[in-house]
């Protein structure tokens, strides 16, 4: 039986690792923000509305999304939402919870729309002299790393230019983040970046995660269906956050109080996640060593504990608008906000050994907010 068990756990422990190895790797769709269908098309496909990032999400490019020539009438333009994708999605497959979709809306244009289609870049100054150097047979160019242009992505709003149509891409990518974003490219200059050419269009394909510390992506020239230029560009996004600092040495254990600087940087999206939230850090506890000038992460910090293990523990049960108070002993440590183990204290059975969980509210005192928090295991703890 114990044999089992073991193989068992292992079996469940190996299941939980390729689910979040999966997810880690999980593939990327991207909303553009409008776009124009080809000549005489109606049927709006994913590949058509996305940036398609990974051989799962290359799959589902066939989705079909919507119809502008649904109802028997044909319509010039149709706004469609990302919660409609990600539904459509569902339907098509049910792997498709896996796959990393940002955006939030997508304008479809028919061929006969009279504006021309920002997304791809159409040239709109029919003065504007190419600006383009032609790629020799089906040659890459790969633009020089002497150079590094910095912005903000809500700046760079022409989407006619290759400027505007990066920046609208990985604002989308980020935006689940709600955080401002800058954008630092290597190896281009101002004049190609802000080039607008009469006859061309711009498009922008991500070759690498668009959300990583160093995004990759083509900027393809088309003269009609014709690719007139090929240039890969090199990225570093970063993202806006309140930070806070150590202003002085803290050892483990150690009470940040007012021993941090708490100011405004530009972090990696890498380092995004893992920025302590600033209204945990004045009560909050080092959980290791931390150097004078270090930034504080989320792993170095945790709330102070309230509640020690073995600590005997008054507990509040609400049951709709009736509440009792029970006494139980804690299996563990908490701060406030956690949910942790306890052990009930029937003065009546002292057999009685339950084990349940219950939520931090401070020192000495818990509550059992719904009854699907209650029992844990048996009572043979």
């Amino acid at each position: 039986m114990a044999h089992d068990h073991a193989r068992f756990t292992r079996l469940l422990a190996a299941t939980v690792a390729l689910a979040c190895a999966a997810l880690a790797w999980a593939d990327s769709i991207v909303l553009r923000s409008s776009v124009r269908l080809a000549e005489n098309e109606t049927v709006v496909r994913l590949r058509d509305v996305a940036y398609l990032d990974g051989d799962a999400a290359v799959r589902l490019g066939g989705t079909e999304l919507a119809d502008l020539a649904a109802g028997g009438s044909q319509r010039a333009s149709l706004e469609i939402s990302i919660d409609e994708i990600r539904s459509k999605l569902l339907a098509a497959s049910s792997s498709a919870n896996l796959i990393d979709l940002s955006g939030r809306t997508v304008l479809v244009r028919s061929a006969k729309a009279g504006k021309p289609v920002a997304m791809k870049g159409l040239a709109v100054d029919p003065n504007a002299a190419p600006a383009i150097a032609p790629a020799a047979g089906s040659n890459t160019a790969v633009a020089a790393a002497d150079s590094r242009i910095e912005f903000l992505a809500e700046e760079a709003t022409d989407l006619t230019t290759p400027r505007g149509l990066i920046a609208e891409v990985l604002r989308n990518a980020f935006a689940k983040r709600g955080a401002r974003l800058r954008l630092a490219i290597t190896g281009t200059d101002d004049r190609f970046l802000d080039q607008r050419a009469a006859g061309f269009r711009f498009e922008a394909f991500p070759l690498t995660s668009l959300t990583a510390d160093l995004v990759r992506i083509r900027v393809l020239v088309r003269d009609g269906d014709r690719v007139v230029s090929r240039t890969d560009l090199a990225i570093q996004p970063s993202l806006e956050a309140t930070v806070a600092t150590a202003t002085s040495s803290l050892r483990r254990g150690a009470s940040l109080g007012n021993a941090i600087d708490v100011h405004t940087e530009w972090v990696k999206p890498s380092e995004f996640d893992a920025i302590v939230p600033v209204g945990a850090i004045n009560q909050g506890v080092a959980t290791t060593q931390i150097a004078k000038g270090e930034r504080l992460t989320s792993d170095a910090v945790r709330k102070p504990v309230q509640i020690k293990r073995n600590d005997k523990v008054t507990i509040r049960r609400e049951l709709g608008t009736v509440a009792i108070e029970l006494v139980a002993i804690a299996e563990e440590d908490g701060a406030v906000g956690d949910l942790i183990r306890f052990r009930a204290v029937d003065r009546k059975d002292r057999r009685d050994q339950r084990v349940f969980f219950a939520e931090v509210l401070g020192s000495g005192r818990a509550v059992i907010r719904e009854a699907a928090s209650t029992l844990a295991a048996g009572g043979d703890s």
